[in-house]
């Protein structure tokens, strides 16, 4: 029996030393992602790669195209504020059916991340200068061109750009949460990480063929992702286990 408990022991260690890893290189690629991002605006490649929709399209970007804006714009937005709607009820509300409440911790954890991380996501699109593709004169817009990627936050002198970073693919890798709380300490957690990608990175796609955002703003915002889903929920964690603590009246070591 003991020989039992050593080994589910020694297991359960094990998934710990590997979350701690993946969660460890999720921040890495978070980080080189927003490089990425950086890279993008200075280089000239997002005004490449825009142009070049641009021009596929016949001098003028889909805005309006019923499978871009009808379905994975506008319906997946109204979908995803009805799931989160219900989420946020769902792990305050106690269940009828089941006692078991042990799920209701990590979807309140993986709610309040996810908030978090689309708040942050609105708060720097207010913050930030840069314009979306459409807006510029080359597009058909009325902005001359972009400001220099050192001035992202000068709005005194260029204005908000309300668009960096992209906001409607952040519903898309919002459920990167879900794979970081959820599985975070499953044998093929990497798995369920990649899982969770493919909708975010085709409302990324949609957003570029509409022309509502470079391919920087993309990459800033999975980089974000990865960033504070790696990070959030063991802060949150923390949080917690601390304001515990201090409501116990007990002494909190540093």
């Amino acid at each position: 029996m003991p020989h039992v408990n050593n080994t589910s022991n020694k297991q359960s260690e094990n998934g710990m030393s590997s979350a701690v890893f993946l969660r460890k290189g999720a921040l890495l690629l978070g980080c080189f992602l927003l490089l990425c991002s950086a890279g993008a605006a200075i280089s000239g490649l997002d005004m490449a790669l825009s142009s070049r929709i641009y021009a596929a399209f016949g001098d003028m970007f889909p805005r309006s195209s019923w499978w871009l804006q009808e379905i994975l714009h506008d319906a997946v937005h109204r979908v995803f504020i009805g799931i989160v709607a219900l989420m946020v009820i769902l792990s305050v509300v106690p269940p009828f059916f089941r006692k078991d409440t042990a799920w209701q911790p990590k979807l309140r954890l993986f709610v309040v991340s996810g908030l978090l991380f689309i708040g942050l996501d609105l708060l720097l699109k207010s913050m930030t200068t840069f314009p979306c593709p459409w807006s510029l004169e080359v597009f058909g817009g009325i902005k001359l061109q972009p400001p220099h990627y050192s001035d992202m936050f000068a709005l005194g002198q260029y204005g908000h750009g309300h668009c960096f970073p992209a906001g409607h693919s952040s519903s898309g890798y919002f459920w990167l949460g879900w794979a970081f709380i959820f599985a975070g300490n499953r044998p093929r957690w990497p798995l369920y990480v990649l899982a969770s990608l493919p909708l975010g990175l085709v409302l990324s796609v949609t957003q570029l063929l509409r022309g509502a955002h470079f391919l920087s703003h993309e990459l800033a915002t999975m980089g974000l992702a990865f960033i504070l889903f790696s990070t959030l929920p063991v802060l949150l964690l923390k949080l917690c286990t601390y304001i515990s603590f201090c409501r116990a009246g007990k002494k909190v070591a540093a």
